[in-house]
């Protein structure tokens, strides 16, 4: 039936004459600045020409196109056929055909089928052409459509293709195999996509038009649907776009392409790479003199705050804002980038603020992406401290605007979710996190045929979503707070991994230390010792004193330009104001200019005393207006003031609570150490005692660091010249080397060394000491002599070497399994040390390792 259907359009269209009309654009409605809707309005009522009267209405035929309101598509179609009345009299063809173009557009929108097949009827050739493609890229594309309802669009297109080949239009014959392309993606066909749009790249290296060529693999690698299997294949196509561009000379197109490639490895976390690449393309365009775009800037700034330079991703966002003429929409898109930031630095009261306009702004202008701004409010409320509030304004915000898509259902499910957690319901938040985690399977399978570009405020909602890691570290982190450690760990360990929208290096460190709590509440704590190192270096390389103070004066320039801007604007408008009234006063001066001379003087007199009071009293009332935006400006510089003061305090409170976790350390390694002690006293000599004395030495060893961090002003290093020489003393006494005859010789260089590398040192120092004192001197005196010293700019060295009976001949390190062996060997590789023994002329063992101060 469907078959028949099709060949019956097929033949009916075939049947009509066709011209070339050399029909210029294409299928996307070009975007207008919705905020000059009135000004176009009025500019309209006052044009006097046709000319001025069709461009200003095909204006504003485009800003109600996009927008969402009742009525906004008839009112598109109003302008348009406005625009298409006036501008044979004004002989603009062109206008008129896009005047067509838009009606058409508007009426797929409403549905009008009937109507827009009469108006490809009327039309012949290109124009046709386009026309119909509308139609079939309505069918296709449009949300919300059955199979069924996107097959409708194939005859549109399949004939359009035959159209064009008979009119020998490749332009429109390459627009039609595009969105036939498009149709098999969104299918899941990828290679039926794939051919259909490699034969317009074939048919362009052909006649040799590189430039064409090159702009199709860049479209291919863009509407590509985007997964782990196509990614390479993606990559791939935008390469052969850029090298093109760049053989041609074509250096602007070659560098946005290089930034879709940069895109391309921020989602599926390639960072370095990703950066590499965006650095690469602002330096293409810095050599031809251009100035980068403001989503150039944004996502230069994404991908620094994924990686967590902060310094580095506010910069780029107020250079973003700081771009020439930006349209709201894109401002918007900055602000949302910014309060991402915020969020991520742990300052909910700024990102609020920023979240909130955006999404005020969303919801204003129809535009997509309600639902993840909602999302993001209500957890910045909740870490405000303001759970119950953030869960009113949550159901208010679901009665006005109830989710269709499966994408919003489990935003608002993770939202309702965090809003209970955060209120200790546990029931409620469980339930809605369930929710959330089976929705999510729903929407990875269906963003799997998702295609084209969500990159902004204004794109598919399929671009809004906190599908993948993000959901299931909600989950995850919801377990772990309430101790259900079982149930949280395969959700966060599944959260590193999950694509789409892999986690950004803050998220990875929380999601880090979770594990850690998880892992250590469930008794396995070598895995959740290597989660806290993991965790711990990837704060530490987030947040340092430098950073800090950076992104502070990045704050303070930024606001200082937001305050200088006002201001500026302040005294503009009063500039203004004072010439508009002086114009008022000039124009009744020159009314009452044909009285007598007596009513002139009394005139003037009376109205510029009548001006000079309206004048001051406006000077008055912006000298307060000046002056209260100067207290403003004094306000948030004493808030900064206390914030740099907070922040000491809480360095200080910081370095208190090490030095309280390293005295506990200490004093329980003393525990076990009594311990230790106390079990040997019911020993007499043998295996087990002395067994029992090494460990009781390793404690020591470790419990000695602590001691020495806890009464050093340095809560994280250790000066190794003085803890090598108390950990020696330590030996000599425990061995009693004095009555063997045994002496040391340190030679230290004054080294200090990060708590994670002294403490393996440590252990090192005391097994191959221990080791000398015990085997290498039977009867007569010896000398054993430790050195630990900078080999290089990068690397250390340390030393143990003595003078007695040496190594056995067939001593064979890699076959030695002595617990003191296997400790040397596993402690050399923790620090990432070459372990060198050498046995002539009494024992000497060696380990180069990086310095990492």
């Amino acid at each position: 039936m469907k078959t028949k259907f099709l060949i019956c359009f097929l033949c009916l269209f075939s049947t009509f004459k066709v011209f070339g009309q050399n029909t210029l654009g294409g299928l996307e409605v070009p975007a207008e600045d919705v905020t000059l809707l009135n000004k176009y309005v009025k500019n309209l009522d006052r044009a006097t020409t046709d000319t001025e009267k069709v461009k200003l209405c095909l204006k504003l035929s485009r800003i109600y196109w996009y927008k969402n309101t009742i009525g906004a598509k008839d009112s598109s179609i109003y302008y348009a056929q406005m625009a298409y009345d006036i501008s044979p009299s004004a002989n603009m063809s062109a206008s008129r055909k896009e005047a067509l173009f838009l009606i058409c557009k508007a009426m797929a929108e409403k549905n009008n089928v009937a109507g827009a097949d009469n108006l490809i009827a009327s039309v012949s050739g290109e124009e046709r052409a386009r026309l119909m493609l509308v139609m079939g890229e309505h069918f296709v594309f449009s949300n919300h459509k059955s199979i069924y309802q996107q097959e409708k669009g194939l005859p549109y297109i399949f004939q359009e293709i035959i159209l064009s080949k008979n009119i020998k239009s490749e332009k429109w014959k390459h627009e039609g195999l595009m969105l036939l392309g498009k149709y098999y993606f969104s299918q899941g066909d990828f290679n039926k996509g794939k051919k259909t749009i490699f034969e317009i790249i074939s048919d362009y290296k052909t006649t040799g038009n590189s430039k064409m060529e090159a702009h199709y693999w860049s479209e291919l690698g863009l509407y590509m649907p985007e997964t782990d299997s196509t990614y390479k294949e993606k990559i791939f196509c935008h390469q052969a776009a850029f090298s093109i561009y760049y053989r041609i000379k074509l250096y602007k197109e070659a560098a946005y392409t290089l930034r879709d490639i940069a895109v391309l490895n921020k989602n599926h976390n390639n960072l370095d790479t990703a950066e590499r690449q965006i650095l690469k393309m602002l330096a293409i365009l810095k050599s031809v003199n251009i100035r980068p775009s403001f989503t150039t800037y944004r996502i230069a700034g994404d991908i620094s705050r994924i990686k967590g330079d902060y310094n580095k991703a506010l910069s780029y966002i107020l250079e973003a804002l700081n771009t020439p003429e930006i349209l709201l929409d894109r401002k918007m898109n900055g602000y949302e980038t910014l309060a991402d930031i915020y969020s991520e630095l742990g300052l909910p009261q700024k990102s609020l603020y920023y979240y909130r306009l955006v999404l005020n702004y969303a919801v204003s202008s129809d535009k997509p992406g309600i639902f993840l701004l909602c999302y993001e409010v209500v957890r910045e409320q909740i870490n405000s401290g303001d759970a119950k509030n953030a869960l009113q304004f949550l159901i208010q915000f679901t009665v006005k605007h109830p989710p269709i898509l499966t994408i919003q259902k489990e935003l608002l499910a993770g939202a309702y979710g965090d809003a209970y957690s955060a209120m200790n319901q546990f029931y409620n938040a469980e339930k809605y996190y369930l929710q959330m985690v089976s929705l999510d399977r729903v929407v990875q399978k269906e963003l799997k045929k998702e295609i084209g570009d969500h990159s902004s405020i204004s794109g598919s909602e399929a671009y809004f979503t906190i599908t993948g890691s993000e959901a299931y570290y909600n989950i995850g982190r919801f377990y772990t707070a309430f101790k259900r450690y079982k149930d949280a760990k395969p959700y966060l360990q599944q959260s590193l991994t999950l694509s789409p929208n892999l986690p950004s290096v803050k998220r990875i460190k929380d999601i880090e230390f979770l594990l850690f709590k998880v892992d250590s509440a469930s008794g396995n704590y070598l895995s959740a010792i290597n989660h806290f190192e993991k965790h711990k270096n990837l704060n530490d390389s987030i947040f340092n004193a430098t950073k800090s103070k950076q992104l502070t004066e990045l704050q303070l320039k930024y606001e200082s330009a937001q305050n200088a801007q006002s201001i500026r604007l302040l005294k503009i408008k009063s500039q203004s104001q004072q010439t508009e009234i002086q114009k008022v006063n000039m124009q009744r001066n020159i009314t009452f200019g044909g009285i007598g001379m007596l009513m002139v003087i009394a005139g003037v007199t009376f109205y510029s005393y009548r001006n000079k009071q309206h004048t001051n009293l406006m000077l008055q009332f912006k000298q307060n207006q000046l002056e209260s935006k100067q207290t403003e400006i004094n306000d948030k510089n004493i808030w900064l003031q206390n914030l740099l003061h907070d922040k000491d305090k809480l360095i200080t409170e910081k370095d208190w609570l090490l030095k309280e976790v390293h005295h506990r350390v200490k004093n329980n390694l003393q525990v076990v150490i009594s311990l230790l002690n106390t079990q040997s006293n019911f020993l007499s000599q043998g295996p087990t005692f002395n067994a029992l004395r090494e460990s009781q030495n390793r404690v020591q060893a470790i419990a000695l660091i602590h001691q020495k961090l806890y009464g050093s002003s340095m809560t994280t290093s250790i000066e190794m010249h003085i803890y090598i020489s108390e950990l020696v003393s330590y030996l000599k006494a425990c061995f009693d080397t004095r009555k063997r005859q045994i002496s040391f010789e340190l030679d230290i260089d004054p080294i200090s060394m990060d708590v994670i590398q002294a403490i393996p040192i440590g252990l090192i120092l005391n097994e191959t000491i221990t080791n000398s004192i015990k085997y290498a001197f039977t009867e007569q005196p010896g000398e054993i002599k430790i050195e630990l010293s900078k080999k290089d700019e990068k690397n250390l060295l340390l030393t143990v070497a003595d003078n007695g009976k040496g190594l056995p001949d067939l001593f064979d390190p890699k076959k030695a399994n002595t617990m003191g062996m296997e400790m040397i060997k596993a402690l050399s590789k923790q620090i990432n040390g070459i372990l060198l023994f050498s046995g002539n002329n009494g024992t000497i063992i060696s380990i180069e390792f990086p310095d990492k101060n």
